[in-house]
């Protein structure tokens, strides 16, 4: 529902991950998620993954947004220190994590990123209060 939204918003969506381009189209063709992203950059289209700012950067420069206007949200500390180091909006997500020491990567993060979310109904709520949904079709 929460990408739909975005979608339904005119809200650029990207994709970035360290895993290769096979999988991750598998995965979102299987997952049913590969509409809802304008891009979807993956570890073999990068010289350098983060937390190197290349991934971001170049996700930014597709989408045509400035980096003040993005929204990086990542599950892994070097999520949040790649969106700081552009200038973008860092959110870390901590829902759905299997860290083996969780604890002393997300004191880290806790302190990098500008907000924390613990589920996608605290997320998808915190992005109702700052994008508004799209108008009823007439």
């Amino acid at each position: 529902a929460t990408l739909g939204r975005l979608r339904a918003a005119g809200v650029s969506l990207g994709l970035s991950t360290g895993k290769g381009r096979f999988t991750t189209d598998s995965t979102l063709r299987h997952i049913r998620l590969n509409e809802y992203f304008d891009f979807v950059l993956t570890g073999d289209d990068v010289t350098c993954n983060k937390p190197d700012p290349e991934p971001l950067l170049r996700m930014i420069a597709e989408t045509g947004c400035a980096p003040a206007e993005t929204l990086m949200v990542g599950d892994a500390l070097a999520d949040v220190r790649c969106a700081r180091v552009v200038g973008a909006f860092a959110a870390l997500a901590l829902w759905g994590r299997k860290d083996t020491r969780p604890e002393e990567k997300d004191a880290l993060a806790r302190r990098e990123a500008h907000a924390l979310f613990s589920s996608v109904g605290e997320f998808d709520a915190w992005l109702s209060e700052r994008i508004p949904a799209p108008p009823a079709p007439a």
